[in-house]
């Protein structure tokens, strides 16, 4: 996650609300949510962080047994939010 906040600059928002539908690992692209202030927007990822997507990937379907469409789940299987463990204390 926090490789993929780096390479990209997206916000934390924007990365834990990133569906797997908005990942292309086609292109290299990921496409973000529409905000108030902000339109649909699609940012460009290197080769590396899209290798470690596919990694992740990987992982996440061991987890995603209740067939959430988040892209980053907790161990528990649900969406990560904003407020949830390390994540919430390493950025904000």
């Amino acid at each position: 996650m926090l490789a993929l906040l780096f390479k990209t600059w997206m916000r934390r928002g924007e990365l834990l609300s990133l569906d797997l539908g908005d990942v292309n690992l086609v292109e290299n692209t990921i496409r973000l949510k529409p905000t108030a202030k902000k339109s649909d927007r699609t940012l460009f990822m290197d080769d590396e962080a899209a290798y470690m997507l596919r990694r992740w990937f990987r992982v996440r379907d061991a987890l995603n047994k209740r067939k959430d469409t988040a892209l980053f789940l907790s161990t528990w299987g649900y969406r990560i939010s904003r407020n949830d463990g390390l994540f919430a204390i390493s950025c904000g």
